[in-house]
C-alpha cells in the first residue's frame, strides 16, 4: 500500500503544469481582460464574467478548477460569492481554490475574505510572473488533490475486496464444507435467533433431528467417497423440500442433521418430517443393508413455546430423545415429543 501511495505522489510531482479551467469574476472589464490574456497566454482556459448575476451560474455550469474573484463587487457580494462556492466545494473531492483580486493590502478585508473561504490573494496591477507563481502553487495542489482522490479510490477498491473476502470467509465459516448447508455453528446461531423471535412474538417453535439409517454399513460397503456423495444428495434433496425461507437445515454431525421450524406447532413439524421421510425413501438411493434396499432416515421431532430463560439445549435434548426412540422403533419413522 505504501508503494501505491509513493507511486501516485511521484506522478503528481512529476507533472505540475497542465491546462486548467479558470473562472474569472471581476466587475472591471479591463481587469478581467488583462487577467484573461495572461492566463490564456499561460495555456489555461478561461470563463469570464463582469456581471454579478452570472458568477454563481457560471461556476455551477462550468465547474472550474480555480476561481479568480475580484474583491470589488458591490454590497459585499464578493464575500457572499466566496461563502456560497465554499459551501458546495469544501472537501478534497470537490474543492475549488479561490484566489481573490485585491487593490491593496487592507488587512481587515484580507482577513474577511480568508474567513469566508478564499485560499489566496493577488494584488493589482497584475504581474505575469506573480500570476504564474500563484498558478504553479495551485497546479501542484490540484494535482496532489487528484492524486489523493485516485489513491482514495484505489483504497476503496482494496477495501471493498477485503470486505467481500471477509464476508466470504464469514459465510464459509457457517457452511458445512461437504454439503454446503449450515454447519453446527450456524445451527446454534440460528436457534438462538429464532428462540428470541419466538419469545418476542409468543410463537411456537419446533425442531427436527434426523440421521441416515445404517449409514456406517453404507460407508463400509461403498467407501467414504460414495458415502460423502450420499450425504450431499440427501442435503440437496431436503433443502428443496423446505418450503419457507426461515426453515433452516444444518448438518450437525457425521450423518446427523437438524432443522429448525419457526412459528410451527407439533402437527406442522410432524407433517414436514413425514414429507422428508417419504421423499428420501422414494428417491431410491440404493443401500444393500437398508430397509427395502434403500437409504432411509429416522426423525425426532420436538416442540415448545419458548419463554424467558428457555434453554436451546432443552429443545435439542428433546429432539435427540425422540430420534433415539425412532431408531428403537425400527428406523425410517417419525417420533415426536414436547419439551
Amino acid at each position: 500500500m505504501s508503494n501505491l501511495f509513493s507511486t501516485i505522489f511521484k506522478k503528481a510531482f512529476a507533472s505540475w503544469s497542465y491546462s486548467m479551467k479558470i473562472l474569472v469574476a471581476a466587475p472591471d472589464k479591463n481587469d478581467s481582460r488583462k487577467l484573461e490574456e495572461n492566463l490564456c497566454a499561460l495555456g489555461h482556459n478561461c470563463v469570464v464574467t463582469n456581471e454579478e448575476q452570472q458568477v454563481l451560474r457560471l461556476f455551477e455550469e462550468h465547474s472550474p478548477e480555480l476561481v479568480f474573484m475580484d474583491i470589488n463587487f458591490p454590497n459585499q457580494k464578493t464575500l457572499k460569492f466566496i461563502q456560497t462556492i465554499r459551501q458546495v466545494s469544501f472537501d478534497i473531492f470537490d474543492w475549488k481554490p479561490i484566489l481573490v483580486l485585491m487593490n491593496d493590502m487592507n488587512e481587515d478585508r484580507l482577513l474577511g475574505v480568508m474567513e469566508a473561504g478564499a485560499d489566496d490573494f493577488i494584488l493589482k496591477p497584475f504581474s505575469r510572473n506573480i500570476i504564474l507563481a500563484k498558478l504553479k502553487s495551485f497546479e501542484r495542489l490540484n494535482v496532489m488533490r487528484q492524486s489523493l482522490i485516485e489513491y482514495g479510490q484505489q483504497l476503496r477498491v482494496v477495501n471493498d475486496k477485503l470486505l467481500d473476502s471477509t464476508q466470504l470467509l464469514s459465510d464459509l465459516s457457517l457452511k458445512d464444507p461437504l454439503t454446503m448447508i449450515g454447519n453446527r455453528r450456524a445451527f446454534q446461531d440460528n436457534i438462538d435467533k429464532i428462540i428470541k423471535g419466538a419469545i418476542r412474538n409468543t410463537e411456537p417453535l419446533s425442531m427436527i433431528m434426523f440421521d441416515i439409517d445404517l449409514f456406517k454399513f453404507y460407508n463400509d460397503h461403498f467407501g467414504h467417497q460414495r458415502g460423502d456423495r450420499c450425504l450431499k444428495e440427501v442435503a440437496e434433496l431436503f433443502s428443496k423440500q423446505l418450503l419457507r425461507p426461515q426453515d433452516f437445515l444444518a448438518r450437525i454431525g457425521g450423518e446427523e442433521f437438524a432443522i429448525t421450524l419457526a412459528n410451527t406447532d407439533i402437527n406442522g413439524a410432524i407433517q414436514v418430517a413425514e414429507r422428508l421421510r417419504k421423499t428420501l425413501e422414494e428417491h431410491n438411493i440404493v443401500h444393500p443393508f437398508g430397509m427395502n434396499k434403500r437409504v432411509t432416515a429416522s426423525f425426532g421431532v420436538a416442540f415448545c413455546h419458548p419463554h424467558t430463560g428457555f434453554r436451546p439445549e432443552d429443545l435439542l435434548h428433546a429432539a435427540d430423545l425422540a430420534l433415539y426412540d425412532a431408531k428403537k422403533q425400527g428406523r425410517n419413522c417419525v417420533v415426536s415429543c414436547g419439551v
